[in-house]
């Protein structure tokens, strides 16, 4: 039986990893530059747990900044009345600063809440004006009366200068920064818990089918996801039950075991259990015997005293009843004793631990 190639990559994924720890190990406890190694090494984690905790602060004192901001804000918006002209004039002023090159050049006028604008303008920075203007809190409406230039010319107004965008475009803030950090920090732990459940379910059942056999195929059921996850004996038993009357004859059972490829026979009397016959029992009780028969009935050969389970019955229920009394596969009954399935080690296997020996021996094909 060939590995997996999950199992594989498990393996070498440790070996890299006791490789790496064993390489450090010796870079850090080389006789000669160890210390010295370890200084370096102490100084360096010394200084980035600093300069971590300094940028903590700052992005922590921005938030808290900001959040008191936007609160002030807030509450201007909602409790402000009437902003005085010459107030609207000076938030316009401030506001026009960062967007245009030439804000000396513009001339700002307020009356009733209404903002004139007067003066020369690049055509590139019109726009930006106009948004940055209308936008100061207490502005009810603007009048362009701004000359357009689409270069500074001979215009004198429009010499010089440069375009002084705010602090905002030019860096980002400690705060920001900080949340990004938290919600990268926190998508990465998510990821990590993702990817380890995925591994746990694969590993304990995830990609386990249940063995079934049809028409003499054997079929595989695609993956299950973990909503589906077994927990029943209905959910992983067999129902294609190879089953003979009690008065059938051992060479019949015989021939239905190499014919389906299994191991075992149930003995039937209608839809009620009556025993089970092994080819153990057909070894030991039939060709073992001084006078061979293979005619003999399956009523005398088979174990009458069968140990069941039901069908809603938990799956370490029959896990440990395959301890107790030391049997590879039980028969599956309703309350009233009608058979409806079988459930066998080899099943319980491929449902626990697919990645075991045995899962994948009994998740294998029957050979010829």
């Amino acid at each position: 039986m060939r590995p997996s190639r999950r199992t594989g990559d498990g393996h070498a994924s440790r070996l890299l990893s006791a490789l790496a720890l064993g390489a450090a190990g010796a870079w850090l406890l080389d006789p000669v530059q160890g210390q010295r190694r370890r200084m370096m090494l102490r100084d360096w984690a010394t200084s980035r747990g600093r300069a971590l905790a300094r940028f903590a602060g700052k992005g922590g004192r921005d938030l808290r900044n900001r959040a008191i901001g936007t609160i002030a804000e807030t509450r201007g918006r909602l409790a402000e009345g009437e902003v005085p002209d010459e107030t609207l004039a000076q938030r316009v002023r401030s506001a026009i600063g960062h967007a245009c090159s030439h804000p000396s050049a513009i001339e700002v006028e307020v009356q009733d809440g209404c903002v004139a604008l007067r003066g020369p303008v690049l055509a590139s920075e019109h726009r930006r004006l106009l948004r940055a203007a209308s936008g100061v809190r207490g502005v009810r409406g603007i009048e362009d009366q701004l000359r357009i230039h689409e270069s500074p010319g001979s215009e004198p107004a429009l010499q010089g200068g440069a375009y002084r965008p705010a602090r905002a475009h030019l860096q980002p803030r400690p705060g920001t920064a900080l949340l990004g950090a938290a919600i990268a920090l926190g998508a990465g732990v998510v990821g990590a818990r993702r990817a380890r459940s995925r591994l746990a379910f694969a590993s304990h059942g995830g990609l386990a089918s249940e063995r079934s056999r049809r028409g003499g195929a054997w079929e595989r059921e695609p993956a299950r996801s973990s909503a589906g996850e077994h927990h029943t004996v209905r959910e992983v038993m067999t129902t294609d039950v190879v089953a003979c009357p009690p008065d059938a004859s051992a060479a019949s059972a015989a021939r239905l075991m190499k014919e389906r490829a299994i191991g075992d026979v149930l003995v039937c009397e209608g839809d009620h259990l009556e025993g089970i016959v092994t080819d153990r029992d057909l070894a030991v009780r039939v060709l073992a015997d001084d006078q061979p028969r293979s005619d003999r009935p399956l009523r005398e050969i088979c174990s009458p005293a069968v140990a069941t389970v039901r069908p809603d019955d938990a799956i370490e229920r029959a896990v440990e009843l395959m301890k107790e009394r030391a049997v590879r596969r039980l028969p599956v009954c309703e309350a009233d004793g009608r058979l409806v399935g079988v459930v066998s080690i080899g099943d319980l296997a491929i449902e626990r631990d697919r990645r075991s020996a045995l899962g994948q021996i009994s998740a294998a094909p029957p050979s010829a």
